[in-house]
C-alpha cells in the first residue's frame, strides 16, 4: 500500500462542499421565507399562453418546492461522500467510461488511478453547485410567479435553455481529464 501525497485540491474541495450544503439550505429555506407573502390560493401551473390553469395552497406549493428543490443536491452530496464505497464496492454503478477504463486498466498506477477518480468526483461537486444555483433561480421566478400571479417569460426561457448550461461544463471538465490524464496511458508507447 502506498502513502498518499498531501492533497493540493482540497481548499477547492472544501469550498465546493460547503457551497453544495449552502444551496440546500437555501432551496430549503426560500420557500418558507416567502410563504408569508403568498396568497392563500397561489397559481401552480400557467399555459404557453401565460394563462394561469391550476392553482393550489399555498402550504402545499411551498411544502412541494422545498421538498424537491435541493433533492439533486442532496444526491449529488450522497455519492461525493461515499465515492471510494462506490469506486471499490460498486464500480459497475458509476457509469462513466472514462472512470471504468482507469478502474479496469493496469496501465493506471494506483495512485495515479485515485487521482483521476477524485478529479472526476470533484466535477461532481461542481455540478452540485451549477445545479443548485440552476434550481434556486428557478424556484426564486416560481415564488415570484405565485406571488403575482404572472408568469415571467423569461423563466420558461430560463427553464428550457438553462439545462444547457447544466450539461456543457462538466462535459467539458470530463473530456479534459480524459485528454489529459486518461489517454496518455492509453496510446501506444
Amino acid at each position: 500500500m502506498y502513502e498518499r501525497p498531501p492533497d493540493p485540491g482540497w481548499r477547492l474541495r472544501g469550498i465546493m462542499l460547503a457551497a453544495n450544503i449552502l444551496l440546500i439550505f437555501i432551496l430549503l429555506a426560500l420557500p418558507w421565507i416567502y410563504y408569508y407573502t403568498l396568497p392563500e390560493i397561489v397559481p401552480t401551473h400557467w399555459g404557453l399562453q401565460g394563462e394561469v390553469t391550476s392553482t393550489g395552497s399555498k402550504y402545499d406549493a411551498v411544502l412541494i418546492l422545498s421538498v424537491t428543490m435541493p433533492i439533486a443536491n442532496i444526491i449529488i452530496l450522497i455519492i461525493w461522500t461515499f465515492r471510494w464505497v462506490l469506486v471499490r464496492k460498486y464500480p459497475y454503478l458509476i457509469n462513466l467510461p472514462a472512470i471504468t477504463m482507469v478502474l479496469g486498466s493496469e496501465k493506471f498506477p494506483q495512485e495515479k488511478k485515485d487521482e483521476i477518480i477524485e478529479k472526476i468526483f470533484d466535477i461532481s461537486l461542481l455540478i452540485g453547485i451549477i445545479v443548485g444555483v440552476y434550481m434556486l433561480i428557478l424556484e426564486w421566478g416560481i415564488l415570484e410567479s405565485m406571488r403575482t400571479g404572472t408568469n415571467p417569460v423569461w423563466l420558461t426561457i430560463f427553464s428550457i435553455v438553462g439545462i444547457v448550461f447544466l450539461i456543457i461544463p462538466p462535459f467539458l471538465l470530463y473530456r479534459k481529464i480524459y485528454r489529459e490524464e486518461i489517454l496518455p496511458y492509453t496510446q501506444p508507447q
